[in-house]
């Protein structure tokens, strides 16, 4: 269990499991989506800028929130789409599944290519959050 108003930062689905965080923690919570391909961006700024810039844009607004969790899929590919589990990126299977379970009210990313490289994964995924009635942000910069 998370106390009010962290800011989670998970890496791996080990950091998920290492935090406790339940149910009613990803009802109260509004999640910020990472992603960079490469370990160069990794080590550069790219998931750095991409977590201050959704965090920045919860504190900004107007939603009520407990908790900011964010999610950091560090050297991932944004091209793993799959037909049978639709996305192979594990952080980002573990949030559809959070989404489809009705856990998640708000999620923000900060483009639509870290959700994915393939424009057929993208719609789905913007089908599940139009399904679920999740509310979708993205900032770009």
């Amino acid at each position: 269990m998370i106390e009010d108003k962290n800011i989670v930062v998970i890496r791996s689905i080990k950091d998920y499991l290492d935090n406790n965080i339940s149910d009613n923690d990803f009802k109260n919570s509004v999640i910020v989506y990472c992603r960079v391909s490469t370990k160069s961006q990794i080590d550069g700024s790219s998931l750095d800028t991409q977590q201050n810039s959704g965090i920045d844009f919860y504190k900004n607004s107007e939603i009520n929130y407990k908790n900011i969790i964010v999610f950091r899929e560090e050297g991932k590919s944004g091209d793993d789409y799959d037909k049978d589990d639709i996305v192979l990126r594990p952080l980002l299977r573990l949030i559809l599944n959070k989404i489809e379970n009705g856990l998640v009210k708000y999620f923000w990313v900060l483009d639509n290519s870290r959700l994915s490289r393939n424009s057929d994964l993208t719609s789905l995924i913007h089908k599940k959050l139009k399904i679920n009635n999740v509310k979708f942000f993205e900032s770009g910069l």
